[in-house]
């Protein structure tokens, strides 16, 4: 892994402007994160291997042959007790051994092996070894070819390879030597390599492999250079070299089944015109040069299923030939690139062929990946920057890879379908994608990253069926990527045609790889790691995104402005009851959640309609929220029993969205058949809550389903938010209304208002009385036990502020007061009703608290005639010489001697008695 890293930071410092100074910098950074990354490894292997051993210490087990240095739990399993001496003589030692061939082949010793037996539940000691036959991914391979022996060899070659490019470079800049005698001392050299190495490769195979590998490197540069900067060898005589070369590497590699070798050669096929361009040329000579490159990999897939050797030959091609001719791939050069394109497609979707032909049987049909579905996707991406400038280019492109990949799975399954059966599966997945393409793009040739989802959810399919991880960790990248391509080439951008466009298709699209990504971690979750436990929830959460955006963001495009909220909520609905009936189909949890959002979720749409609509029913909204409420249902019936702690809750939810709905659609109404009376409109925010509360406790149990069953949660936690809201309303009204109620006159009691306020008080006492007849649901475990008479408290001061506000507006209306607190506080006429009213308040509370014998009620009322005295003194006396004060302090007075004589001070009873009484 060093030597990787540190090649990577050479390639990359190569570039800078010091080129000393930047390989030196590349190669040191390169290394030391690599150190790092070795470093984090090895303690992380440290950290398990030490919790495994105290794991098994904490359940009793000593080492065989140790005694525990401290005082250890009670083991699980007794050891038996030696009967004598005898019995203690020690086991041979190859009995308390495994070997090493022993140990790699089994995956853990035997009971009978000589060591230890565990007790039960205690795992073995975890192995570093790897069981043989173990699926490598291409990093290890990689890693494992770089980090064996002889590894200061491979690093000379590497640096000579490179010390020759940059000799050439100068030379030819500074005109030393003749460039043909450079040319054939270099040429020799190489040759010499080659020689050298075929000679030891029976005594010093991996010595020889890496000299014959340097050898076909500096080969490949070197006719390269006579090619490219010298004009020195026609370019029919160059590539035929260079296909020698190619073969030769090849030939040598089969051979000697050096994959190393083979590996060797192809980086330093691909490296030789980088290292020795100039930065001009032909983009034909390079891909003619890359062509013969593709086919002696395609010579050695025939013969050998070299992982390594193919992913290498693919990175290099697409990714150094893209780079080098990034400007050869527009619409200008379409007749020059496009057949090498073809070519290189070709090349490496029968590579992918051959790699599942040639595996031992037991791996027959195995499928790489990152050929499989690296190839399309990367050629399409290439592809329609080709055909840009062709009507339907795109589209044609996505029908002709469609049609291939379908006529070749067909092919595959027809002449080897026991051994074939993936392959063909993954040629299918791929066909049926970019003929599903082909529409959209048809309609909209913008788009292009669409498809780079659908072939990332295709590469973790296959990761998760083959317990890969790196197909499954680059598929979802490559979604992530994709997605955000295609929000950045189409943002602000739809088509003329609802749904049937570029747009709102690539985002379905984008939205089907997301969820099959994450039902497929879901549904192989055995195959995954530890850490990858919620990437299916983050990739299905990604699919959701894209599917409820692109849907509202087409209601938005192309639904008239009136009936936007209404096709909008049955969206909403409609994909809920779809996430849920799915949920059952497929046996996948997580789409419940969405599911059981839809209460929430359509509250929340109300609330922000309310602000912009004039009620809920207009337009298509009469459809819709009738439809919306019988999805929450539907989907809370079928949810019936899952967890109570989150689906009883979206009950109230539910009830709280009929309440609203409700309360809107009642206030449209008033506003409509009685425009300008403010009083009936203040009533119908109250109205349908109240009648909803008066329903729910009188009569909602008779609804089996779902009030019935669930009543207690319906008349708390449902109920409960709905009656302080309309209690909430009635302080308000009476603080701060007039109860004009025209076009009817005032009477007291009898008005709009105040018969709203006592149906308002008698709802809120029905569902009082129906709380204290039910035990509160399980949901409440942790109850709080207001006191009754605090309860009671809220209530008379309740109905106390009521019947003030009927005085004032009764002052208001028959004694011609204005309606404000400047105008009350001048009047007389209100301060002696005031007075007169709180003492008659006070005497029929103090009556009432001596029959009962209610010390504390009876206090209360003598608080409120304290009040009244103070008010006298206060206020009442600086109206000298008017009648109101003369008849408030007379009234007063009276009252005041009535009330001495009919209610004395209860006496001072015991604590627990007094508390009797009060919860009586």
């Amino acid at each position: 892994m060093k030597i990787l890293f540190t090649l990577l930071g050479i390639l990359i410092g190569a570039n800078a402007r010091n080129v000393l100074l930047g390989i030196s910098l590349g190669g040191a950074i390169g290394y030391i994160f690599a150190g790092f990354l070795e470093i984090t490894r090895r303690l992380k292997d440290l950290e398990a291997e030490v919790q495994n051993l105290r794991s098994r210490l904490d359940q009793g087990w000593t080492p065989l042959g140790t005694t525990a240095p401290f005082p250890l739990k009670e083991a699980p399993l007794q050891a038996a007790q030696p009967s004598s001496e005898t019995d203690l003589k020690p086991l041979p030692e190859d009995e308390l051994s495994v070997k090493p061939e022993e140990w790699e082949t089994e995956p853990a010793p035997s009971h009978k092996t000589g060591q230890e037996e565990l007790p039960p539940g205690i795992a073995p000691y975890p192995s570093r070894k790897t069981p043989r036959g173990t699926n490598r991914i291409p990093w290890q391979i990689f890693q494992r070819f770089l980090s064996g022996e002889n590894l200061v060899v491979k690093v000379g070659v590497f640096i000579l390879f490179f010390g020759v490019a940059f000799l050439l470079k100068y030379a030819a800049e500074n005109d030393w030597l003749s460039i043909e005698l450079r040319l054939m001392a270099t040429a020799l050299g190489a040759v010499g390599l080659l020689i050298v190495g075929w000679r030891l490769r029976s005594r010093r195979r991996t010595y020889a492999m890496v000299l014959q590998g340097g050898g076909v490197g500096v080969m490949y540069i070197t006719v390269f250079a006579a090619l490219r900067l010298y004009s020195l060898l026609p370019a029919p005589l160059a590539f035929g070299i260079l296909a020698a070369v190619g073969g030769l590497a090849g030939a040598l590699a089969v051979l000697q089944d050096s994959r190393a070798l083979a590996v060797l050669g192809i980086v330093g096929g691909f490296l030789a015109p980088v290292l020795a361009s100039t930065g001009h040329g032909s983009h034909v000579i390079l891909f003619s040069y890359y062509a013969l490159l593709n086919a002696c990999i395609f010579g050695m897939a025939w013969f050998k299923a070299w992982r390594m050797v193919n992913v290498v030959g693919f990175v290099f091609t697409f990714s150094l030939g893209t780079a080098w001719g990034y400007r050869a791939y527009q619409p200008q050069y379409f007749e020059s690139v496009e057949p090498f394109l073809l070519l290189f497609f070709l090349f490496y979707v029968a590579v992918a062929v051959l790699f599942a032909l040639r595996q031992p049987p037991e791996l027959k049909g195995y499928v790489d990946g990152t050929l499989v579905f690296g190839t399309p996707a990367v050629t399409f991406a290439l592809q329609t920057l080709l055909v840009g400038q062709y009507a339907y280019g795109a589209a044609w492109s996505a029908f002709a890879l469609g049609f291939f990949y379908l006529a070749t799975a067909s092919f595959l399954f027809w002449k080897n379908p026991r051994y074939m059966r993936m392959l063909t599966e993954s040629f299918l997945a791929i066909g049926v994608a970019f003929a599903t393409l082909t529409i959209p793009l048809a309609l909209d040739n913008r788009w292009t990253s669409a498809a780079w989802a659908l072939e990332g959810a295709a590469m973790v399919w296959v990761g998760v069926r083959q317990k890969r991880i790196l197909p499954r960790i680059s598929g979802m990248l490559l979604q992530f990527f994709a997605g955000l391509l295609f929000y950045k080439a189409f943002a602000g951008a739809t088509g003329q045609l609802p749904i049937l466009n570029g747009f709102y298709m690539g985002c379905l699209t984008v939205s089907f790889s997301g969820l099959f990504t994450g039902f497929c971690l879901n549904r192989y979750r055995a195959n995954l790691r530890t850490w990858e436990s919620g990437l299916d929830i983050a990739m299905a959460i990604w699919g959701l995104f894209w599917w409820f955006g692109g849907g509202l963001n087409e209601i938005d495009r192309h639904i008239p402005h009136g009936h936007r909220f209404g096709a909008a909520i049955v969206f909403l609905a409609l994909s809920c009851m779809i996430c849920d009936d799915f949920r059952r189909r497929l046996a996948w949890p997580f789409l419940r959640i969405p599911a059981l959002s839809l209460p929430i979720v359509l509250f929340t749409t109300a609330i922000a309609m309310s602000l912009e609509l004039s009620h809920p029913f207009i337009k298509s909204g009469w459809m819709a929220w009738p439809l919306a409420l019988a999805g929450c249902y539907l989907i809370l019936k079928r949810n019936e029993g899952w967890h109570p702690e989150v689906t009883l809750p979206l009950h109230g939810v539910t009830l709280w969205l009929l309440g609203l709905l409700a309360t809107w659609e009642m206030i449209w109404q008033m506003n409509h058949w009685i425009d300008g009376a403010e009083t009936w409109k203040t009533i119908a925010w109250v109205m349908a809550p109240s009648l909803l509360v008066l329903f729910t406790s009188r009569w909602g149990e008779k609804l089996s389903w779902p009030v019935g069953k669930h009543l207690e949660i319906y008349l708390t936690l449902g109920i409960g938010p709905i009656a302080l809201y309309v209690w909430a309303w009635t302080v308000l009204a009476n603080l701060f209304n007039r109860g004009d109620p025209w076009p009817l006159s005032y009477i007291p009691f009898l008005n709009p208002l105040d018969v709203t306020v006592a149906f308002v008080f008698l709802t809120l006492f029905i569902w009082l009385l129906k709380i204290r007849s039910l035990a509160w649901p399980p949901l409440f475990k942790i109850r709080t036990r207001l006191p009754k008479y605090l309860i009671h408290s809220l209530w008379g001061a309740s109905i106390f502020l009521w019947l003030n506000a009927v005085l004032v507006r009764t002052i208001h209306y028959w004694g011609g007061v204005g309606f404000s607190f400047q105008a009350m506080q001048r009047s007389m006429l209100f301060q002696t009703s005031l007075s007169i009213f709180w003492t008659l308040t006070a005497l029929i509370i103090m009556v009432f608290s001596t029959r009962r014998a209610l010390r504390n009620f009876w206090l209360t009322g003598g608080g409120l005639l304290a009040v009244v005295v103070v008010k006298l003194f206060l206020i009442d006396l600086s109206k000298t010489g008017t009648v109101e004060r003369i008849i408030s302090f007379i009234v007063v007075g009276i009252l005041l001697l009535i009330t001495g004589y009919f209610s004395p001070v209860p006496p001072n009873k015991p604590k627990e008695e007094d508390r009797q009484n009060r919860e009586n």
